[in-house]
């Protein structure tokens, strides 16, 4: 797995950027996403309490995701359920190599947990596009670490930390159709969040035995 770990893809949000005036502005401590591909911008929107986890420092989490689109047209993905958007800035970032980029984001509802799920826009619409496992257990969640060739196999896989806060465990998935499925586990009490933190980037990767 050292091998390819260098080659983090993870595009981190501008804090400088603002919301379009005709769109919901990104929630409290959530930036917005720039890339280079067909997902011009992305962010999340839509404040809401209705679970109650606080993992981010409040209990507020998005109810929607905002993507914009190179041409500058604007796709709000709402969510109709009892689940929430649990991160703050989506990831940009290519799983497939279509050339089209997924928004990478962290759904999560008080009897499944979280799951890590990416969204592209296909024909000016935002859907879903990957879906990876629940953690099957209320309060519990991700952090992503990004989009990568973690293993060396020349493919792109996604990685997260899962429950960072209790013996965080370092999890790889390959995507399967329209599922991520897990490759490879480290049980090793890894955390890259601190509970009630906003950085959710506390954790670095680099090759540090020069092997590339």
């Amino acid at each position: 797995m050292r091998q390819a770990l260098a080659a983090l893809c993870f595009l981190l949000a501008v804090p400088a950027a603002s919301a379009r005036a005709d769109a919901p502005p990104p929630i409290p401590d959530g930036g917005i996403a720039e890339g280079s591909r067909d997902i011009a911008r992305a962010w999340l929107a839509e404040p809401t309490e209705r679970y109650p986890h606080g993992v981010l420092g409040d209990e507020l989490e998005a109810n929607a995701l905002v993507v914009e689109s190179k041409g500058g047209a604007t796709s709000i993905l709402r969510l109709n359920d009892d689940t929430v958007f649990e991160f703050l800035t989506p990831i940009l970032a290519d799983i497939d190599g279509d050339g089209r980029d997924e928004a990478w984001v962290v759904r999560a509802d008080a009897w499944d947990g979280a799951r890590l799920e990416g969204y592209g826009l296909e024909a000016g619409k935002l859907f879903r596009r990957y879906d990876g496992p629940a953690i099957e257990k209320g309060s519990r969640w991700l952090n992503p670490i990004g989009i990568g060739n973690f293993d060396g196999d020349g493919k792109v896989e996604a990685a997260y930390i899962k429950t960072p806060h209790i013996g965080g465990v370092l999890t790889v998935l390959k995507p399967k159709g329209d599922k991520l499925k897990i490759t490879a586990r480290a049980i090793t009490a890894y955390s890259t969040h601190k509970i009630g933190s906003t950085s959710l980037d506390l954790g670095a990767i680099a090759d540090i035995d020069g092997d590339g």
